[in-house]
């Protein structure tokens, strides 16, 4: 469904994105040495391969992995083998990634008490309000400057006599801002 609804009335196959199936089981379901396998298309009765390679199955069997973290694939699959061993003071060197650091406190957070939650969920609520308003001061700090800037120069062009719509066009003042403005030099 994935691969074939891209498709719009009207588009070829070869207008297709490749999709990927990825699958994460807890039991072994092939007859594989590897913990990780891909499988794409062929052609049962030549054993030709599909023309493309649009379409890729991938399974990750946890029970099959041994240790390593060799890949990131491999730290990944680490990491959800042993979650439960894991937290933000007790992780290995190999996995502090920020992927997986984020990872993990996502799953801290997940075990937290009703009130530790309630704790957890106002102290990031702080923090997003604080960033915005940081980023809101910032903006209207840009935007205070910009308008100082336009009315200086409106200024200047006034003392050189330069025709008002020219000053009001360059400067984007409005109308009234700038018979203020005209007010305030004389």
């Amino acid at each position: 469904r994935v691969y074939h609804g891209q498709l719009a009335s009207g588009i070829n196959f070869d207008c297709l994105e490749k999709t990927i199936s990825i699958n994460f089981l807890n039991f072994d379901c092939l007859d594989e040495e590897n913990y990780h396998n891909t499988y794409k298309l062929r052609n049962l009765e030549s054993n030709q391969d599909y023309p493309n390679d649009h379409v890729e199955i991938h399974f990750v069997e946890l029970k099959k992995y041994h240790e390593s973290f060799s890949t990131m694939l491999d730290k990944w699959t680490n990491f959800l083998v042993k979650a439960y061993a894991y937290d933000t003071k007790h992780l290995p060197k190999e996995l502090q990634i920020p992927t997986i650091e984020k990872a993990v406190e996502a799953l801290e957070h997940m075990y937290l008490s009703d009130d530790e939650r309630e704790s957890y969920e106002a102290r990031l609520k702080w923090l997003r309000d604080e960033e915005m308003a940081l980023k809101k001061a910032k903006e209207e700090g840009i935007e205070e400057g910009s308008q100082k800037k336009a009315r200086e120069m409106a200024k200047m062009l006034i003392m050189e006599g330069a025709d008002l719509a020219l000053i009001r066009r360059v400067s984007g003042l409005t109308a009234e801002e700038l018979s203020e403005l005209i007010k305030s030099t004389k």
